[in-house]
């Protein structure tokens, strides 16, 4: 089968990835530990549906940079949060200097942080220092690496926004070059970019096909 062209992944009709996702009970999500957990397409379907950022003041664009560890909270919270605010992600070992610098430069609406986690402290500092709301994700037992937000209890607030529907065009994610040659760059990514790279990817390694419900599907033979 040939593989499929950039062009026409971007010919399929969508608005983010969830639109591309099966409603099935086969595993999206897995831990990487030995208890065997998995989270199905229709519950990761499900949760995203539910999440948004705007009662807690953040719109399409805004920036909000997230220190979190490795792992299925952190995948979930990307796949759920990326559709409210263009999503930055940050290595939890960077220094204070580091941190100060992304915060600054991005710049950032808002910091998310596994408040159990003991290496969060150094950013939790330097986003005080900065007056940077700063929201807690907790770890919830509805299903692997879902979880609640809630503003941490000493960090102003933001007032709600209108919540508003994401489009193909919106930027869901921001990253910062390495900057060895120069200052480091912000490299904006939006819903287009990510998905038409999910699906060429996909095909390249001739994974599964699974079944897309709806009108939003893409074209036979891809999916």
């Amino acid at each position: 089968m040939p593989r499929l062209l950039c062009t026409t992944a971007a010919a399929t009709h969508f608005d983010t990835f969830l639109d591309l996702l099966p409603a099935t009970d086969d595993p999206a999500l897995r831990s990487p530990s030995a208890d065997g957990r998995t989270l199905s397409h229709r519950e990761l379907r499900r949760f995203v549906e539910e999440q948004e950022l705007a009662s807690f003041g953040i719109a399409q664009g805004d920036r909000v940079c997230a220190v979190l560890n490795n792992g299925p909270a952190c995948a979930l919270a990307f796949l759920a949060l990326c559709r409210s605010c263009a999503w930055a992600p940050l290595n939890i070992a960077l220094t204070s200097e580091e941190l100060a610098f992304e915060f600054e430069d991005l710049p950032a609406k808002a910091l998310i942080v596994q408040p159990e986690v003991s290496d969060v402290k150094v950013a939790l500092r330097v986003a005080a220092e900065m007056n940077i709301p700063t929201i807690e994700l907790h770890s919830s037992h509805a299903g692997l690496g879902c979880f609640t937000l809630q503003w941490l209890g000493s960090s102003p607030s933001l007032p709600p926004v209108p919540r508003a529907a994401p489009s193909r065009g919106d930027v869901c994610l921001v990253i910062h070059t390495s900057g060895t040659t120069a200052k480091p760059k912000i490299v904006p990514l939006n819903h287009e970019n990510l998905a038409v790279g999910a699906l060429c990817i996909k095909s390249t390694l001739d994974l599964p096909r699974t079944a897309h419900n709806g009108p939003l599907a893409v074209p036979h033979g891809w999916a």
